[in-house]
């Protein structure tokens, strides 16, 4: 059995590459949506239930977008958490490294084949299976 010390050393190691890779798939998405969207993406927004990832917001549009290497159930609680926030039906946007369809959710995702067009979404829940590469 590993004591304590070495358990967590072992632990935090683990944790961190795997923290690291999906900063660094995260900064790359977000990046892209800061080329693409310009003014009307903002990153990283402090709202009271949480830290967005993003906010992408238009004359009649607003949607919340979190980065995740994993798609997990998580990500769905905390876009609903994160919806909360605003009076009006906003469209909810997950945009995930590896996509799994047997991950089961209280609602049904609508896949979308890519970052653009993201401003005529109605509202809703979005997942937009993207590799990270860009063409």
């Amino acid at each position: 059995m590993l004591s304590p010390q070495l358990y967590k050393s072992k632990t935090v190691h683990v944790g961190t590459e795997t923290i690291k890779k999906g900063l660094r798939y995260e900064k790359k998405v977000l990046g892209h949506l800061k080329l693409l969207y310009g003014d009307l993406f903002s990153c990283q927004v402090r709202l009271a239930t949480g830290i967005a990832d993003g906010i992408l917001q238009a004359e009649d549009f607003l949607g919340i977008v979190e980065v995740k290497s994993t798609y997990t159930a998580d990500c769905w609680f905390q876009l609903q958490r994160y919806a909360k926030c605003f009076s009006k039906d906003v469209s909810r946007i997950a945009v995930v490294r590896a996509y799994d369809p047997k991950v089961r959710l209280p609602e049904l995702p609508v896949l979308l084949p890519s970052l653009e067009g993201l401003c005529g979404l109605e509202p809703g829940f979005f997942v937009i299976p993207f590799s990270g590469r860009f063409v």
